[in-house]
């Protein structure tokens, strides 16, 4: 069974509670009629199983799960640079009778639904942005070794030195983010700040130890220290629930592995200061 998230629609996207499909309970009692259009939705066009937003009658904005065989029907595919291998289509929702019980969690209650699904789903999509941007720092890298200039490989050249050095420190950056954030939500249940907090709390340390490292790493060689970032654990988190793939990031060095390069080390980075 493959499943789909059908929260945008024409007239609402980042503003998700100006939501205006509607959901109107039946004299019986027994189920919600929904009536309006989504749009953009993945796995649209084969999906068996949705998970569709609407306000009951057209205030209190609510999750439901609904089956394709209750009436949803599906628009035409959508033309994309990428992401070939999903389905992405508008949803019409003409008279779709969902029983009582297809209601997630509690009517008016379906924000808590949306928005938490939101924050897991650009959590997923960082750490895939993050992938790329480490494929696309080894290419250049590659090209820069093999591309030559002047009698000499264009690596040796100090501006392309730099230009690798901080895409190597962007990728660590990246990591570095992704891994907080995967520490702080998988200890979710005790942390007082809520998955709101989780996500601040991993900019702020990112941020400010990108502040105390980078802006002289391409100069002078400096970059991610375990003393600048122990004092970024921020909140009164401890030095030891940092993940270790960050802690032995900032104390190692180590050297490319099989011709990659390993970005949590920042090997990246030195090799990229020293190339050819």
């Amino acid at each position: 069974m493959i499943g789909a998230y059908a929260l945008t629609e024409p007239g609402s996207g980042s503003d998700a509670l100006a939501a205006s499909t509607k959901a109107t309970l039946t004299e019986d009692g027994k189920h919600y009629v929904l009536n309006g259009q989504k749009m953009w939705i993945t796995n649209g066009g084969f999906a068996d199983l949705f998970t569709i937003f609407a306000k009951v009658d057209g205030e209190k904005f609510t999750a439901f799960i609904v089956e394709r065989e209750m009436g949803v029907v599906s628009g035409r595919e959508e033309p994309k640079l990428g992401l070939d291998g999903s389905s992405t289509t508008a949803l019409i929702l003409d008279n779709v009778k969902v029983p009582v019980e297809n209601v997630l969690g509690k009517v008016g209650e379906g924000h808590k639904v949306a928005f938490n699904i939101l924050n897991l789903g650009r959590l997923k999509l960082g750490t895939r942005n993050i992938g790329s941007a480490k494929q696309a720092l080894t290419r250049a890298v590659r090209y820069a070794v093999e591309r030559r200039q002047f009698g000499r490989a264009i690596a040796e050249f100090g501006l392309i030195k730099q230009k690798l050095a901080e895409m190597a420190v962007c990728c660590y950056i990246g990591d570095a983010m992704v891994y907080r954030t995967l520490g702080d939500v998988d200890s979710f249940p005790v942390n007082p700040f809520g998955l709101f907090g989780v996500l601040g709390n991993a900019w702020q340390w990112t941020e400010d130890c990108w502040h105390d490292n980078y802006a002289g790493a391409p100069n002078d060689g400096r970059a991610w220290t375990e003393k600048n970032c122990r004092k970024h654990v921020v909140r009164g988190g401890s030095w030891n629930n940092v993940p270790v793939f960050i802690r032995s990031a900032t104390r190692s060095g180590s050297t490319p592995n099989g011709g990659e390069f390993d970005y949590s080390s920042l090997a990246g980075f030195r090799i990229a200061r020293n190339l050819p």
